[in-house]
């Protein structure tokens, strides 16, 4: 039995070079794994060769392939694991430098200015000749007398063409029908870029499931060797959409399959793997520090998203150097236009660091690389110019990023793409929002009127991205649809409640909007119950930002809680039966928004500290310091006036202060004090008697509401 069980064997393991041959990931493997694998294989087909009726050849089926296969991958995949992911290509090394201290001594900030950009834009023409060979692209009319291969290439190049200009729905159809002619062909390379431009329509049309469902498609499809390069692709894109669904989890799992196959890749043994490794391996590379990085940025880790995308930008530039390798590479521009995508990725990453400086920096950069390498009149160009426009809106500088948005929309209309494309929907919603936040009602209410037109043949679901808008709402408010303005702000709160949680500060924010509307209807019993929910999450996710945020970042934050905290002092203050108690919220409310500015003040003073005695300014730092200077001295100037004649007035004189004060307003003054003013007046208590109350504070409590106070905006007080 003994010698007859060594004759099976030794057959067996003379048929496995015919094995190998059936399975090319094994003939490719090492020499020394696969003989490792044949050892530990022999036990397993002696058991089966001891069974009675057995046959060799059912046994290297059944137990010899699958058994071999299995142990080579696994000691493939184990030593793979040992090898650490490389550094980023040596010209790109500085942008995803470790060494953070290096990069923040070299860090020049920002011009506060955009004037360099808008000359740009300003002093480029469109080139019809260039725009007349677009919309040729996407309007050419099919061949005839073509192979189902050529036609199939056809219908996804115009495909293409009309996705650049936001022809969405045509691009879906012309991919569809490409790809219905690729069914049973060999070549998968067109049929997986086919797929691809699906899901990439379906994004683009709201339709999330359909391009999930694609791209889930080609993970599946490409679950072979040959196609392994597909499969990483497929499932970043997988990881990215389902965080933007929500899907958290569901999506970390793709990620880390991304980036376990990159691994497997890095450090395999087998030749084919190190081969084709060293032609895509930047590509594959950046695929997996960017499904990194989205997930990293999804729960909120945003100082390792920025390192990972940091990464994936370096090694999407690397791979520039590799393209003549490709076998079907895409040209340079395009992936470059990845690269600028990358970086303004990191500017809104650093952006919700608090980083508003060194944002600014990335977005320029973008947008500059951009405008040098397409120009202005790319359909790619919008997005880095509203991007840029982002950063501007968090700094506060508005009438700049109003500038940018217009030209954004200028370039949109100019390719021909329509304001019910994504694109220049979300640009109308962006400029809607500028106006608002500059008190441009009118302007933003004639906005917003071209969005709803644009948007009005949308689906429900897509539509109410754009209508339950803070800013959209007040918009609303403003001009006198209030009770419209509450239906979509209880929309938005549902939403968002739904969505992050009750507890989250885009919930509170919501919350906070909606009782805005209920004061302006005077339903003052809900809007102060909506009050009373949205401020403690306000105050208190402004002081976990306060470490950290610059004082732009703080400045526009604040501008947000001050607007809905003006509100609930004036529901309060116009109460019938206004007590002392109300006058110490109120002020209250003030004091803890003084409190952030106080605590980033300090913050700075240190950050300025630990710079060290020896480290030499920039110009641009003894002019932002210079600037500063001049601001405290102004603010510490008005507070001194502030207090002398709090000190001097009286409660005798308080409603002829209220009146007098108004009056030497300016007109537009004039009103908001009208309205703020009698506030104080109404609220029972004078300067000098809050001021006993709180041990001295009367100075900068006072300081503190009338600021506050005078910025109220479209709020009648009843009975004042």
């Amino acid at each position: 039995m003994i010698s007859r069980l060594a004759h099976f064997a030794a057959n067996f393991f003379a048929s496995l070079a015919a094995m190998t041959l059936a399975f090319p990931a094994l003939a490719l493997t090492q020499d020394e794994l696969i003989t490792q694998c044949k050892e530990a294989a022999r036990a397993p087909v002696v058991a089966c060769m001891a069974k009675a009726g057995a046959r060799l050849d059912l046994c290297i089926a059944s137990v010899g392939r699958p058994f071999v296969y299995a142990c080579v991958v696994r000691l493939e995949q184990q030593q793979a694991a040992r090898v650490p992911p490389p550094l980023p290509p040596k010209d790109e090394a500085a942008s995803a430098t470790k060494n953070e201290k290096s990069v923040r001594n070299a860090f020049v900030a920002p011009p506060r200015t955009i004037a360099d950009i808008t000359a740009i834009l300003d002093s480029e023409k469109p080139d019809d000749a260039k725009i007349g060979k677009l919309k040729e692209a996407a309007d050419i009319k099919p061949p005839t007398n073509v192979s189902s291969e050529k036609l199939a290439e056809f219908y996804f190049n115009r495909a293409t063409a009309r996705g650049l200009l936001s022809r969405n729905k045509e691009a879906l159809e012309d991919a569809q029908q490409g790809l219905a002619l690729r069914k049973g062909t060999v070549d998968y390379f067109l049929t997986n870029s086919l797929r691809h431009n699906i899901a990439l329509q379906y994004s683009a049309l709201g339709d999330q499931a359909g391009a999930l469902a694609e791209l889930e498609t080609i993970v599946r499809e490409s679950q072979i060797p040959a196609r392994r390069g597909f499969q990483i692709l497929a499932m970043q894109e997988v990881a990215r959409l389902l965080v933007s669904m929500g899907n958290v989890s569901e999506a970390s799992t793709y990620s880390q399959r991304v980036q376990a196959m990159v691994q497997e890749a890095r450090g395999s043994p087998a030749p084919a793997w190190r081969a084709t490794y060293a032609i895509y391996g930047n590509l594959w590379e950046a695929q997996a520090d960017a499904a990194r990085a989205v997930i990293l940025a999804a729960r909120g880790q945003y100082s390792e998203a920025e390192a990972a995308y940091r990464r994936a930008e370096a090694f999407m530039r690397g791979m520039v150097r590799d393209l003549n390798r490709y076998d079907h590479g895409p040209p340079p521009e395009v992936v470059l236009q990845y690269a600028d995508g990358a970086r303004l990725t990191i500017a809104h990453i650093e952006a919700r660091q608090g980083q508003l400086s060194e944002a600014e920096v990335d977005a320029r950069r973008a947008l500059l690389g951009i405008l040098k390498q397409d120009g202005k009149y790319c359909p790619a160009t919008p997005t880095f110019i509203v991007g840029l426009a982002d950063i501007l809106v968090e700094e506060g500088r508005h009438q700049e990023a109003e500038k940018l948005a217009r030209a954004a929309l200028e370039v949109e209309r100019t390719l021909g793409v329509g304001d019910d494309s994504p694109e220049s929907a979300n640009i109308l919603s962006q400029l809607g929002n500028i106006l608002v936040l500059q008190g441009r009602m009118t302007e933003a209410a004639n906005v917003y009127a071209v969005l709803d037109k644009a948007i009005a043949q949308w689906t429900p679901q897509r539509r109410e991205v754009f209508e339950l808008n803070g800013s959209r709402i007040f918009a609303l408010y403003a001009s006198g649809q209030v009770e419209a303005g509450i239906a979509a702000a209880e929309n938005m709160v549902k939403r968002q409640t739904t969505r992050i949680g009750e507890k989250s500060f885009d919930a509170a924010v919501s919350r906070g909007v909606l009782a805005v509307g209920y004061a302006l209807a005077s339903r003052d019993a809900e809007a102060i119950r909506e009050f009373q929910a949205a401020i403690p999450v306000l105050l208190a996710s402004e002081r976990e930002n306060t470490d950290e945020n610059d004082p732009t970042l703080m400045a526009a934050h604040n501008l947000r809680l001050q607007r809905i905290v003006e509100f609930y002092i004036g529901v309060l203050a116009r109460g019938r039966e206004t007590s002392g108690d109300v006058a110490v919220e109120t002020f209250a409310l003030a004091d803890a928004i003084r409190g952030h500015a106080v605590q980033q003040a300090l913050a700075d003073a240190s950050a300025r500290g630990r710079e060290g005695p020896g480290a030499r300014p920039t110009r641009a730092h003894r002019a932002g310091r210079r600037q500063e200077n001049q601001r405290r001295a102004r603010c510490t100037q008005q507070s001194a006036g502030a207090a002398v004649g709090a000190a001097r007035r009286t409660d005798r004189t308080r409603h002829q202060r209220c009146a007098g004060t108004a009056a030497h307003r300016t007109q537009g003054g004039a009103r908001r004090d009208q309205q703020a003013l009698p506030i104080l007046c109404r609220a029972g208590r004078s300067e000098a008697a809050i001021g006993r109350r709180h041990q001295g504070g009367a100075q900068a409590w006072r300081s503190d509401a009338v600021v506050l106070f005078r910025r109220i905006r479209q709020f009648r007080l009843g009975g004042a």
